[in-house]
């Protein structure tokens, strides 16, 4: 193989919303905004269609085809963690460097992204100590004939 491949699996917080979500919101000529204030409801913006594929659909014994690449060069594959389980409940909580589990379904997410990774031979696996990261980097390794996994201390 011409190419290294690498693997990260990083607890970001990566939001996919549309473009509309941040767009200013005008008024029809000659209407004035109230100056009374007033609380306006949107619904919660659309998932990309990027952020909306599924793993597991994508996954097969042939690796995916991607375009070729120097022989120099190294491939380098970032994966976010799955679903986590919200510290707050039904409130929407940012939990950052707080050591949330996955969720089952976020368990799931991560062993799609493993079965879809199985098709490269990585040579590198590293992860955040968070152990929603960690899960995911084992995961990904376990599919891999035998890479070395990288932790932060």
């Amino acid at each position: 193989m011409t190419s290294t491949l690498a693997l990260a699996v990083l607890p970001l917080m990566i939001l996919a919303l549309s473009a509309s979500a941040f767009a200013p919101h005008s008024l029809p000529a000659g209407k004035r905004r109230s100056t009374s204030a007033s609380v306006e409801t949107r619904s919660a913006p659309e998932r990309t269609e990027l952020a909306s594929v599924d793993l597991a659909d994508m996954s097969s014994s042939a690796p995916p085809i991607l375009p070729p690449i120097p022989p120099t060069s190294k491939r380098l594959f970032l994966v976010r963690h799955g679903e986590v389980i919200n510290p707050g409940g039904d409130r929407p909580v940012y939990y950052g460097a707080m050591d949330v589990p996955l969720s089952p379904h976020g368990e799931e997410e991560a062993r799609a992204a493993a079965t879809y990774l199985g098709g490269f031979e990585l040579q590198n696996v590293a992860s955040s100590p968070l152990s929603r990261a960690v899960f995911g980097a084992n995961e990904v390794r376990s599919m891999q004939k035998d890479p070395t996994v990288l932790s932060r201390e």
